[in-house]
């Protein structure tokens, strides 16, 4: 998907047949709904989150969210703890097999992008994804010849730095970016063992903004001025740093979309609550570092919710 737009991409996918739409359908609510709806998942949600709960708050909807990792989404899921998994990743075969024969409606809300960082400090320029590789994981399935330990191995000529380990940070089992991380800088590998690893977003951020020598990895909605985003050398052969436009046009290499998976018959409340997602109001609160999905593709996805 690298070689075009992806969000042009996503579009051309689901909406071939649709006739173009570029403006987003202002929420109406329906009429007498109210109740509540509860929603476990990926921390990445949680900004915005606040913001959708908020806006169906005036209707009647309460709107609850607990940001326990899209692991733990599946499994709320699964066990009727919950009415929608929000996800950072896709849900695996081996997981929509455990809900039998009626499985889950897949619901893309978003865009989303996986961030390499490093404490401010760092002189680092460019990293690909063999490096990242060889640095992560004991596989090296994108082809490097060693694992890779010191930040001197990375390129950098700098005396105080050729020689000092670099301190690896990641996210738990539960977690999406953990999951994306794997499946599309590990192919699916193994990590190495000796990674520190952080439950949530912001512990992982303040970990690497302490340590000078530290490497993370995680949404691109939890990025601030307390790491540095390091560019990643895509197909193009040249770094490239994450931002909505690099993300859009298919030039950043870590991109990924944000899902809901939602098991049928849907109440009223949780119709509400993903209406609401979908429409002017829900996609604008895309704004918190995430990037909306194109307007017909919001509709194709309310197609869904009938």
């Amino acid at each position: 998907m690298q070689s075009r737009s992806l969000i042009a991409a996503l579009a051309l996918l689901m909406c071939a047949a649709l006739p173009a739409q570029t403006r987003y359908t202002p929420y109406v609510h329906p009429t007498g709904v109210t109740g509540a709806v509860s929603v476990v998942g990926s921390d990445v949600f949680e900004p915005i989150f606040n913001q959708w709960a908020a806006g169906l708050q005036r209707y009647g909807v309460v709107a609850k969210f607990a940001p326990e990792g899209s692991t733990a989404g599946v499994l709320a899921l699964m066990e009727n703890q919950a009415q929608v998994a929000g996800m950072s990743r896709d849900m695996s075969k081996l997981e929509l097999s455990e809900f039998g024969a009626v499985r889950p409606t897949r619901l893309v809300v978003g865009v989303d992008a996986l961030v390499i960082f490093v404490n401010p400090s760092n002189p680092i320029k460019s990293i690909t994804l063999d490096q990242l590789d060889a640095i992560y994981s004991t596989t090296r399935k994108q082809g490097g010849k060693g694992l890779i330990t010191t930040w001197g191995a990375l390129g950098i000529k700098d005396p105080a730095w050729e020689n000092r380990r670099i301190s690896l940070y990641g996210r738990d089992e539960f977690s999406g970016p953990r999951a994306t991380f794997r499946d599309k800088i590990l192919l699916k590998g193994e990590f190495r063992p000796g990674i520190a690893i952080k439950e949530e977003a912001a512990a992982l951020v303040d970990a690497v903004s302490l340590d000078a020598a530290g490497m993370g990895y995680s949404s691109i909605s939890d990025l601030s001025s307390l790491v540095k985003a390091v560019p990643i050398v895509g197909t193009s052969g040249n770094p490239v740093l994450p931002s909505t436009d690099s993300i859009t046009k298919g030039e950043y290499p870590l991109s990924n979309f944000l899902y809901m998976y939602v098991k049928p018959p849907m109440t009223a409340p949780v119709v509400a609550f993903l209406s609401y997602v979908f429409s002017e109001e829900g996609q604008r609160a895309m704004g918190a570092g995430l990037i909306p999905i194109p307007a017909d593709v919001t509709r194709e996805m309310i197609r869904k919710l009938r």
